[in-house]
């Protein structure tokens, strides 16, 4: 850069640095590309397992559920209505509210990802 400045003819050095400049570059998107697929790969790994745990736990309480209103209301195919009203008013206060408890948390999560400058 030197021969830019001073008046010289140091294109090659010029062109050169330029050269390193632009792998260089290259080279920090390939490593922070990797760590933000890396990122989202594992959060979405955690996401999977708990919603299965969470399924699995959903089911066993309904189990319960069944057996304990069983008792209140004397029929188990009723109980087994009762319960599965239950689920269809939570799946439906879930997609009531899903911008507010599922499409926005993954947009802010992405958008801090590829969008934060304090890394």
């Amino acid at each position: 850069m030197s021969g830019i400045i001073n008046g010289g003819g140091d294109n090659d050095s010029l062109l050169n640095d330029v050269k390193k400049y632009i792998d260089l570059n290259i080279d920090y998107l390939k490593v922070a590309g990797t760590e933000k697929l890396a990122i989202i790969l594992s959060s979405i790994a955690v996401v999977a397992a708990v919603m299965i745990l969470g399924g699995i736990a959903l089911f066993y309480i309904s189990f319960s559920g069944v057996y304990l209103i069983e008792s209140w209301v004397g029929s188990e195919s009723l109980a087994y209505l009762v319960v599965g009203i239950i689920m269809l008013i939570l799946l439906a206060i879930v997609y009531a509210f899903r911008m507010k408890l599922i499409v926005n948390p993954i947009a802010r999560f992405v958008s801090k990802l590829f969008l934060d400058k304090s890394k």
